[in-house]
This record gives C-alpha cells, sequence and structure tokens, in this order.
C-alpha cells in the first residue's frame, strides 16, 4: 500500500492517509457511500445513519474506514433528528475516492452507480451490494391471514432513489440466481425465503439489525411462538 503526503500535515483535511489497492473492504465502502454517504465539498466524506438502529453498526462503518485508510473518523449525533453522521475530511481521500467511482455532489443526479472495476468482479460486487444494503436496505415481515391461518414471510428491501443504481443492483441479483422483483422504480425486493437466507449467507449484512430481524424470524415465526407460522414451515410439517 501506498501512503499519500499531503502539504500542511497538521491540518486534518491535508494529513498523510494509505491509499489501498482495489478490495473487498474498498468496495463496501463505496457501496455504504452510494447508499447513505455524500460528498458535498473537497474535502470532506459523511455517512448518514439512523443514530437508534444503526448504533451498532456505526463503529464498524468507522473500523472499516481506518482500516482501509489509517484515518479515524468522527461521530456526530443530532438526537432530534435520530441521525448519526460518520465525518472523514482529507482532500486526497476524496480524490481517491471519487476517482475509485464515489459521487461529488448530488448522488441521483450525477448518476450514483455501481463502479465498473466492482461489477467485473464477482466478490466486490458482493461487497458493495452488502453496502448498500446496510445503509439503504431493510429486512422486514411481511403478514396476511389465509383460511384462518396467519403467515409471516421474511423480506428484504433496497430503496434508492438512483434507478440507474438499482438497475446494476437488480441485474447483478439476477447474474447471482436470485429473483429480485421492482415493488417500485425505487425499491427492489427479494421474498423468496430460501433465496432470503442465501442472501445472508452470500452477501453477509455488517450491520446487526438485519441479522436481529433474520434471528428474530427463525426463533419467533418459524416456531410458531407468536402464532404465526411462514409457508415453509406448512409445507414441512402438513398440508
Amino acid at each position: 500500500m501506498e501512503v499519500s503526503i499531503l502539504a500542511y500535515p497538521k491540518k486534518s483535511h491535508r494529513r498523510e492517509f494509505v491509499l489501498p489497492r482495489e478490495n473487498v473492504n474498498l468496495a463496501e465502502l463505496l457501496g455504504i457511500i452510494a447508499g447513505d454517504g455524500g460528498i458535498s465539498s473537497d474535502w470532506q466524506l459523511r455517512i448518514y445513519l439512523n443514530s437508534i438502529t444503526d448504533k451498532d453498526y456505526a463503529p464498524k462503518v468507522c473500523n472499516l474506514i481506518y482500516s482501509l485508510f489509517d484515518l479515524n473518523p468522527s461521530i456526530r449525533i443530532r438526537p432530534r433528528e435520530n441521525t448519526l453522521i460518520i465525518d472523514v475530511s482529507n482532500i486526497g481521500l476524496i480524490d481517491f475516492l471519487v476517482n475509485k467511482g464515489a459521487i461529488k455532489g448530488n448522488k441521483v443526479v450525477n448518476g450514483v452507480d455501481m463502479p465498473v472495476w466492482i461489477v467485473s468482479d464477482i466478490e466486490y460486487s458482493k461487497a458493495f451490494i452488502r453496502g448498500v444494503f446496510d445503509t439503504d436496505g431493510c429486512t422486514f415481515y411481511d403478514r396476511h391471514k389465509y383460511r384462518n391461518k396467519t403467515y409471516q414471510h421474511l423480506g428484504i428491501a433496497f430503496t434508492n432513489k438512483s434507478e440507474l443504481l438499482l438497475e446494476s443492483i437488480f441485474k447483478k441479483l439476477k447474474l447471482m440466481g436470485y429473483h429480485p422483483t421492482l415493488s417500485t422504480k425505487y425499491r427492489i425486493m427479494l421474498r423468496r425465503e430460501k433465496e432470503i437466507f442465501e442472501f445472508f449467507q452470500d452477501i453477509i449484512p455488517s450491520n446487526p439489525r438485519h441479522w436481529d430481524k433474520l434471528n428474530e424470524f427463525k426463533e419467533e415465526y418459524r416456531s410458531g411462538r407468536n402464532g404465526t407460522v411462514s409457508k415453509a414451515v406448512v409445507r414441512a410439517t402438513g398440508p
């Protein structure tokens, strides 16, 4: 790895930092930035998370940034907005990230997408998808009644205002053997239970809130303790 040395090293946005090679961690960070990150200036990266639901995920993002660049991000919380902001200020870092495919300014207007170097590698693609899912994705329950039984389905969704980014993720999921659907032009969903479990094993989300929801589903609903069952359980145990 190469170290970038800039002028005025005492200023936080001009300190030296490590320039990593293309790898899965960098691909994941670019996915995070594509999801809930923003570069609005020549020297600052900001990642916006939910201060309540993502509180256990924020340290993972900070550790990821530190492991890549040897830079310590700062964290600020806006309690009234339930917003947690991760800040990294470094001119060279911003130049590097933009060179690797991050978008400066309005991501949707300026065409945020999966970078070419990530698209061409399956492991990089998985890492990028993980970053987007951890920030802009959700794991949810879909409950409905049929013939006096309540069925509980597990689903996952990606929501983003960039149709270009969603199209790339949609195509990549299809190539990986999944059956995504577009519920709206801003949302991709996976609803087949088997594929959702495969997604967690394949993509391995870094955000604990996704695993909490998955484990809750496995422990409560598939056991029937909450009075609901999945169709997979019904098929396995009887008509």
